[in-house]
């Protein structure tokens, strides 16, 4: 074999045994992970599939059991809804987790548009508006039709209430001129 090969295939077996010479046994995982569930209060394996990568389901430090207990049937806002208006424009806003899409609207001030809101995601969602009052609770696969009229120019957002999500990005920015 010629020299040069020699050394290469050397380093390579090298770079291999130190590889796995420092690569953190089940005992270190499951030692750093009960550590973990001290400082967090929580079960960390709960939140780890099997390429030890966080579930797309456990955002924010929320549980599954957290968002899986926000539910129409028991969360704790009603809807504020408003029924649509005949003839007007409709604006479909997609729900996903986490995230609304789009992320950013146009209206025009004291135009009447229905909006149309589509739970693509996993987990309930809702949608909030301060002013004017709107809620909207949709869950997963399911979508709601609400009249909305904002008189007064400005921008305003409106946000999934569900603890975490806003924190997660599900804001909805409405630009009124």
């Amino acid at each position: 074999m010629h020299p040069l090969r020699l050394l290469v295939l050397l380093a390579a077996l090298a770079l291999i045994a130190t590889a796995c010479a420092t690569a953190p046994s089940t005992t270190e995982h499951e030692a750093a992970a009960e550590a973990m569930n001290d400082m967090n209060g929580m079960d960390m394996d709960d939140h780890l599939d099997g390429d030890d990568q966080m579930d797309d389901h456990h955002m924010d430090g929320h549980t599954q059991d957290d968002m899986d207990q926000h539910t129409a049937g028991d969360h704790d806002h009603e809807d504020i809804l408003y029924p649509p208006h005949d003839g007007a424009d409709e604006i479909v806003v997609k729900a996903v987790d986490l995230g609304f899409e789009p992320d950013r609207l146009t209206l025009s001030a004291g135009e009447a548009v229905n909006l149309r809101l589509v739970n693509e995601g996993q987990l309930f969602h809702d949608l909030t508006l301060d002013d004017p009052a709107l809620h909207v609770n949709v869950d997963p696969g399911e979508e709601v039709v609400t009249g909305l009229v904002i008189d007064e120019p400005g921008t305003y957002e409106a946000v999934c209430t569900v603890p975490g999500h806003t924190e997660a990005g599900m804001v909805l920015v409405l630009e009124v001129d």
